[in-house]
C-alpha cells in the first residue's frame, strides 16, 4: 500500500473509532436522561395522586373509603400511554385501588412490594411481573394524618418503552453517522492528497533519484511548512554528496595507504607478541618447576632432617639418664636446655612437614559437608578443652563445600585450639564459631575471650615460626597460623585476624568460595 493509501486509511480508521465512541456515549446519554425524564414523571404522577390521598385522610377517613380512586388511576393511564399499571395498596400488600379492576383486593407479595412497604421514602426498582415482562417500578409512601404509614402508590412502565425509543435514537444517530462519516472522509482525502500525499510521493520519487546516484535531478516544493523545508534540504543534501564524493574517494585513497603501512606494522609487532608469548610461557613453566622442585625439596629436608634430629634426642636421653647422679647442677641444666631445644626442632620440622604437605600429599578436594570438618576437630581436641573447661558455642549455617576433608579439618583444629590455648589461668576459654554464607562465599569466624593481641602486630601473625608470646608463659612452634593461611589460600580463599588489644580477646575469620567455579574465579 503506498504512502497516500495509508495516511488515509490511518486518518479514517481513526475518525470511525472516533464517531463510533462518540455515537455510542450519545445512546448511552440519550437512554439515561430519557429514562430519568420517564421515572421522574411517574414520580410527578404520584405525588399528585398522593396529594390527593393526603387531603382525604387529613379529614379523617379510611384509606379503604376513598371512593373514585379507581377512576383517578384508570385516568393516570389513559392520558399516560407509557404507564402500564397504577394501583394504592395498604400496608399488607392488600391492592385497595388499581387501574385494572381485576387486582382490586388482590394481596401481592412479590419482592418489590414487600421493599415498597417497608421504605419510607419514594422507591424506583426494576420488577418483573408476572406477565414475563420487567417494569421500572416506582413507589410513593402514604401517611395519614397521625403520619402513620398507611399504604403505598404504585406506578410502573416497561423497560421496552426505553428500549424503544432508544432503538429509534440509534437509528438516528447511525444515519448522521455515515452522513458525518462520508462527508468528513471525502474532504479529509482531498485535503491530505493535496496537502500531504503527493509532496511526500514527490519528495520520495527524489530521494529513490539520490540513492541510485541521480544527484543532477531537484524538487521544487515552493512551500514555507516542514515539507518546503525538507524539499530544500534534499535538495542542498544531493548537491553537497556530488562534492563529497570527490573528497570521499581521495580521502579512501589516502585511507588504503595507511592501511597497508599499519597491515605491515601489526605484522611485525604480532611477532613480536608471539615470540613474547613463548618466552612467557617458558618462564611459567619454569616457574612452576620450581615451586615444585622447592616444594619438594622443603618436604625431603623437613623429613630427613628428623632422622638425625632424633638420634641426637635419644642419646641425650641416654646421658641425662645415665650422668643424672654424676652431673652437678648447672650442667643437669644445660642438658635439659639441649633436649628442650632438640624436641623443639623436631616440633618445628613436623610443622614444616605440614606446611609442605598442603595440596600435595593431602585428600583431593570433593563436595562435602563442612560440620563433619568442623566435629572431627572437635573430636580430636576434646581432651585439651576438657583440660581447659573451654565452653563451645557453635551458630550459623554449616554448608556443603568443595574442599579437602583433611585440610579442612586441620584448619579447625589449629583455630580452635588457639582460641583454646591462649588464654589467662583463672580464666577458663569461651570459643564461639559462627559460619554464614552470602551468595558463593562461606565465612567462618572464631572468636575467644582469651589473651587478645596487639593490633601492630596482627600482620606478623601468619608468618613462619612467628610468635608473639613467650616460650615461657605459651609453648608452640609458631607455624599453626601460617599453616592456616596455606590451607584457606589452597581453597581459593583469604583469613585474617581481628583484635581490640591485649587482654581484650580475638577473632580469625576465614572466606573461601563454595564452589569449584568461585575458588577458580578467586584465584584468578
Amino acid at each position: 500500500m503506498k504512502l497516500n493509501g495509508k495516511i488515509i486509511l490511518l486518518t479514517i480508521s481513526i475518525l470511525l473509532v472516533s464517531l463510533l465512541i462518540s455515537s455510542a456515549v450519545s445512546i448511552m446519554n440519550f437512554r439515561k436522561n430519557y429514562t430519568e425524564a420517564l421515572i421522574t414523571g411517574s414520580y410527578g404522577l404520584g405525588q399528585s395522586l398522593n396529594s390527593v390521598l393526603t387531603e382525604m385522610l387529613n379529614l379523617g377517613l379510611p384509606l379503604e373509603s376513598l371512593t373514585g380512586m379507581n377512576k383517578k388511576l384508570q385516568q393516570v393511564i389513559e392520558n399516560n400511554p407509557y404507564i402500564r399499571y397504577a394501583s394504592i395498596a395498604d400496608t399488607t400488600g392488600k391492592e385497595v385501588f388499581h387501574s385494572d379492576a381485576a387486582r382490586v383486593g388482590h394481596v401481592a407479595a412479590d419482592d418489590a412490594m414487600r421493599r415498597s412497604l417497608a421504605s419510607p421514602v419514594p422507591l424506583t426498582q426494576l420488577y418483573s411481573r408476572t406477565d414475563g415482562h420487567e417494569y421500572y417500578d416506582v413507589t410513593i409512601p402514604v401517611f395519614d394524618a397521625r403520619k402513620t404509614h398507611v399504604g403505598v402508590i404504585r406506578l410502573g412502565f416497561r423497560t421496552e418503552v426505553v428500549d424503544d425509543k432508544v432503538k429509534l435514537a440509534v437509528a438516528e444517530v447511525a444515519l448522521n453517522f455515515v452522513l458525518t462519516f462520508v462527508v468528513i472522509a471525502v474532504l479529509i482525502n482531498f485535503l491530505l492528497a493535496r496537502l500531504i500525499s503527493q509532496p511526500v510521493v514527490a519528495l520520495s520519487e527524489q530521494a529513490e533519484k539520490i540513492a541510485v546516484g541521480d544527484f543532477a535531478s531537484e524538487v521544487h516544493i515552493d512551500r514555507q511548512d516542514e515539507i518546503g523545508r525538507l524539499s530544500g534540504a534534499l535538495n542542498h543534501m544531493s548537491r553537497t554528496i556530488h562534492s563529497q564524493l570527490e573528497a570521499l574517494q581521495r580521502a579512501r585513497n589516502e585511507l588504503e595507504r595507511q592501511v597497508e603501512e599499519r597491515t605491515r606494522e601489526l605484522a611485525l609487532t604480532n611477532r613480536q607478541l608471539q615470540q613474547s608469548n613463548l618466552e612467557m610461557q617458558a618462564k611459567t613453566e619454569a616457574l612452576l618447576r620450581s615451586n615444585a622442585d622447592l616444594d619438594q625439596f622443603a618436604y625431603s629436608v623437613s623429613h630427613d632432617m628428623r632422622q638425625p634430629l632424633r638420634m641426637v634426642s635419644g642419646h641425650l636421653q641416654l646421658l641425662q639418664k645415665g650422668l643424672q647422679d654424676q652431673l652437678d647442677e648447672n650442667n643437669r641444666e644445660n642438658l635439659s636446655f639441649a633436649l628442650d631445644g632438640a624436641r623443639r626442632m623436631d616440633q618445628m620440622i613436623v610443622s614444616l612437614l605440614e606446611y609442605s604437605r598442603v595440596g600435595r600429599k593431602t585428600e583431593g578436594k570433593d563436595w562435602m559437608e563442612s560440620r563433619i570438618s568442623l566435629d572431627e576437630a572437635l573430636d580430636f581436641l576434646a581432651p585439651a578443652l576438657d583440660e581447659a573447661q573451654a565452653g563451645i558455642e557453635i551458630g550459623g549455617i554449616w554448608p556443603r563445600v568443595y574442599a579437602s576433608r583433611d585440610e579442612l579439618t586441620r584448619l579447625f583444629q589449629n583455630l580452635v585450639g588457639n582460641a583454646a590455648h591462649y588464654h589467662e589461668p583463672d580464666m577458663p576459654p569461651h570459643i564461639e564459631l559462627d559460619s554464614q554464607v552470602a551468595g558463593d562465599v562461606w565465612r567462618v569466624s572464631v572468636r575467644d575471650q582469651g589473651i587478645g593481641i596487639d593490633p601492630s602486630q596482627i600482620d606478623r601473625l601468619f608468618q613462619f615460626f612467628s610468635r608473639l608470646q613467650s616460650r615461657e608463659r605459651f609453648a608452640g612452634t609458631g607455624m599453626g597460623l601460617a599453616l592456616c593461611r596455606r590451607i584457606v589460600e589452597h581453597h581459593g580463599g583469604r583469613i585474617w585476624a581481628e583484635s581490640a588489644g591485649e587482654g581484650l580477646g580475638s577473632t580469625f575469620i576465614f572466606e573461601m568460595p563454595l564452589s569449584e567455579s568461585g575458588e577458580k574465579e578467586r584465584k584468578s
